[in-house]
Parts: structure tokens; C-alpha cells; sequence
């Protein structure tokens, strides 16, 4: 988790906490660099203002998708 942004944190696999693992990611930052076009070395990571809004709808789908993968039909 976090590696985009050069966390050094344990990673979530089947060797680390001994299950089976199928792991998702939602990039939720960005680096302002790639949208200033600038090479300031000290990176910015910012958030869109509608980050909630995508947080929620990536949640719906890949809910949604695990749910049907299961057969499991709300």
C-alpha cells in the first residue's frame, strides 16, 4: 500500500499474512509535477476535490464486482 508514493510498508501477499490475497488499487494522488509539467524536486502530492465522490464510487465497483464474482447478488 503506498508504494506509489515510495512507502516502504510490508506488502499484502500470500507469504506476508498467509491467505490467499487478490489486491485492488485506486490511485487517489497524483504528483502535481505531472500536471504542471515542471521538475520541482521536491514532489506534491495532491488529491482531486471529488476525491470522495471516486473513493465512493470505486468502492461500488469493486464491491460489486467480488459480489458477483461469488455469485452473491444484493
Amino acid at each position: 500500500p503506498g508504494s506509489g508514493l515510495g512507502n516502504s510498508r510490508t506488502a499484502i501477499r500470500p507469504e506476508t499474512i498467509g491467505v490467499p490475497v487478490v489486491a485492488v488499487g485506486v490511485p487517489t494522488v497524483i504528483d502535481s509535477r505531472l500536471l504542471t509539467g515542471e521538475s520541482d524536486p521536491e514532489p506534491m502530492f495532491v488529491s482531486p476535490k471529488e476525491i470522495n465522490d471516486i473513493i465512493s464510487a470505486a468502492a461500488e465497483i469493486i464491491g460489486g464486482a467480488i459480489n458477483r464474482a461469488f455469485g452473491i447478488f444484493p
